[in-house]
């Protein structure tokens, strides 16, 4: 049984350099100023240096000359961040047998020095030791002294800073160099500084490299002069504190979690007038190296190709419209993408410097949506409506495994567009409504903690139900209408019904403040759950193994920021244990929930264990056009219903349609008031059954059901 220490070995492998990952932007999170102090270690033997520059890492027969070592006891964070610079290290000096270790020592053997090693963490080597004890909270430090390389910090997120400098620093080879040097004065010093906690190593999705310390808040303009706005505003979110926030969708519900922060919010500049474009190109020009200019129809090729150049160049895209006014700012036209497509931007010297991390596509008709969030990345933008799914998956197979498409193809459609991306491990984030998501990916956070996920697992002799609100990874829907709509969270039926929500697995990256709200205006019995089947919406069935592990890992990471343990998957036929391994050997993965693209609850409430934790499938779909979907229909079911605990057959998983519910007649309808159609479930179940949360219904089944 493959063991999740070996999963990380390997994910490593084919790891890029994670923590220098140009998807981030330009500025280290969290960095300070490093200075080298000029302290010398003792150092190795006088023959290893070279007159040149240093200390050669390979030595006389090609070995590496520092072994690399991690603790034995620590985080899998520091393990996967300490694998990045072994590749790092054979990326650079060409060599394939260069391995990670532990600091293990057996009980009768004395602990090494430390001479000859790059020590990466809390290791047990007195060095170390020595190094810690001189930092201060949050400080980190690089150094070579003792013969050794110490890479180390007083808190994990400082020492996961210091490795990423360490890569960045010591080791920024593009091509092989067998005759790196090591710098015998190395001696970097840095903190950690919280105000700048959003990229950290691993976050799921690239994000604004600072926290807003102050918005500009405006409404947006009208065609093709809001893709300048909009790049503007995700280069803002690149490369200073002071940002831009658009009116739109439900921001005014969770603006104020945003300013609780200490954030200032302003309207106005400071003659008392209104943001616009023009004052804001202005105030921001020196954040700017310049202009693309694209032809001003917001669907014309040209201006995907802008969109896409404007993060790598940190230029505003500019229709030929607008040139004489960025002109008169003094701002100078890097490049003129007029007429040009997306067959010369593939082609260009451009396209090998784009994220290969995300990617986005947007029906022209949703401009300027998306594009703030495609200029903060530095990723690839294009107006896609394509109908050939196998054309669709080779637009986006430049991307590494596991990145992500944010976005929407309406012509493609919902099953061909997540299909068609799965065949090549990609997953999709439904966002072509999201405005923002660059300024408020900089709210990224480590630690979310979701209310109400208490459990004890007991049970009698009662059918057991649990109800589950569909359609959760919608990051769209979450910033807009979904908050505050009378048939979903707005809704008066919250509070009496036992109810669970789903949560968007990138949640915390790209949409924290949202989420804040719903945690925070949560009743009692308001639960929630990570939708939808991995970091985006995808079907892990047509992953690669190798990807789908590593789609496991990230979906446990990003569910350990949302404070969520259980997982919903769709997929497409892809109720089996093979496709959910990976998952449920994940620690902060608890069980899982499984729907059907085709039929909701097809698999009919079939239970199966992997790892202990329970894959349960959805037994009732409150779904209208299903003539077994209505309230009515489902509780004369669960009413017959087994009661034993020991059995599959006595727990209930009840999906809701989310756009499905009752109509003014009372009846199942498209479009009606979904939360009113839970609340007729709920009444024709009565009291004869319970109605639990997903955590209980889980906790419930690990612990009763004969498995």
């Amino acid at each position: 049984m493959r063991i999740r220490l070996a999963r990380l070995l390997a994910l490593a492998l084919v790891l890029a350099c994670l923590f220098g990952a140009a998807a981030c932007g330009n500025q280290v999170p969290g960095k300070t100023d490093e200075t080298k102090t000029g302290e010398t270690g003792s150092g190795p033997a006088q023959e290893t240096e070279t007159a040149a520059s240093g200390i050669r890492w390979l030595d006389d027969t090609g070995g590496v000359r520092f072994q690399c070592i991690r603790p034995d006891a620590c985080s899998d964070k520091l393990t996967k961040a300490a694998l990045t610079v072994v590749k790092a290290v054979r990326d650079n000096l060409g060599v394939t047998q260069y391995q990670l270790k532990t600091d293990f020592v057996k009980f009768d053997e004395e602990v090494p020095s430390g001479e000859g090693e790059l020590l990466i963490g809390p290791t047990n080597r007195k060095v170390t030791e020595r190094v810690l004890g001189e930092l201060g909270e949050d400080e980190y430090r690089i150094v070579y002294t003792d013969g050794a390389i110490v890479i180390a910090g007083q808190s994990e997120r400082a020492t996961l800073l210091a490795i990423e400098t360490f890569v960045r620093t010591c080791l920024p080879g593009e091509a092989v160099n067998p005759d790196l040097c090591l710098d015998e004065h190395l001696d970097i010093k840095g903190k950690y500084e919280v105000k700048q906690i959003v990229n950290v190593a691993d976050t799921p999705l690239p994000c604004a490299d600072y926290r807003a310390s102050s918005i500009f808040l405006l409404s947006a303009p009208s065609g093709a002069d809001a893709i300048t706005l909009a790049t503007l505003q995700g280069l803002c979110a690149a490369h200073t504190s002071e940002q831009i926030l658009i009116q739109a969708g439900s921001l005014s519900a969770f603006l104020p979690y945003i300013e609780a922060e200490g954030v200032i919010v302003s309207q106005k500049d400071e003659k008392g007038s209104s943001w616009t474009l023009n004052s804001l190109l202005d105030y921001f020009k020196s954040v700017l190296k310049g202009y693309i200019l694209f032809d001003d129809s917001t669907s014309a090729e040209s201006a995907s190709v802008a969109i896409s150049l404007s993060g790598v160049l940190q230029a505003v895209a500019v229709p030929s419209s607008k040139e004489g006014t960025v002109k008169n700012l003094g701002l100078e036209c890097l490049l003129d993408v007029r007429g040009k497509g997306d067959a010369w931007l593939r082609s260009s010297e451009y396209f090998s410097r784009l994220s290969r991390e995300v990617a986005v596509e947007q029906p022209s008709t949703m401009a300027p949506r998306l594009v703030d969030y495609a200029a903060m990345a530095g990723c690839y933008f294009r107006f896609y409506d394509g109908t050939d799914g196998n054309e669709h998956a080779r637009v986006f197979d430049f991307l590494d495994d596991n990145a992500v498409v944010v976005g929407w193809n309406n012509t493609l459609g919902e099953f061909s567009t997540v299909a068609s991306l799965s065949e090549v491990n990609l997953s999709l984030i439904p966002a072509d409504h999201a405005t923002n998501l660059s300024t408020l990916s900089g709210f990224a956070t480590d630690s979310m903690t979701a209310p109400n996920t208490e459990t004890s697992g007991q049970v009698k002799n009662r059918h057991t139900v649990t109800i589950l609100m569909s359609d959760g990874d919608n990051v769209q829907w979450l910033l807009n209408n979904f908050l505050t709509n009378s048939s979903y969270y707005g809704s008066s039926y919250r509070g009496s019904l036992e109810m669970n929500w789903g949560v968007p697995c990138a949640g915390a990256s790209i949409a924290s403040p949202a989420i804040r709200y719903m945690y925070d205006k949560a009743t009692r019995q308001d639960h929630f759950v990570a939708q939808l089947s991995g970091t985006g919406y995808t079907f892990p069935s047509k992953w690669s193994d190798k990807a789908r592990e590593d789609l496991a890992y990230t979906t446990a990471e990003s569910m350990e920021r949302l404070g969520v343990s259980v997982l919903e998957v769709l997929d497409d036929h892809g109720f089996k244990a093979e496709y959910f391994e990976d998952f449920m050997y994940q620690d902060a993965i608890s069980g899982a929930l499984y729907i059907d693209y085709s039929d909701y609850s097809g698999e009919d409430g079939k239970i199966m264990f992997i790892n202990g934790k329970p894959v349960v499938a959805a037994r009732y779909k409150l779904w209208n056009g299903f003539k077994d979907g209505t309230p009515q229909a489902i509780a004369q079911k669960i009413l017959k219903a087994s009661t034993d605990p020991t059995s599959a057959n006595a727990y209930s998983f009840i999906i809701v349609h989310a756009w499905s519910g009752l109509g003014q007649d009372g009846e199942l309808q498209e479009g009606g008031n979904c939360m009113a159609g839970v609340d007729a479930l709920v009444s024709a179940l009565g009291d004869k059954v319970d109605i639990v949360s997903v955590d209980e219904f889980i906790a419930r089944i690990t612990t009763n059901v004969r498995h």
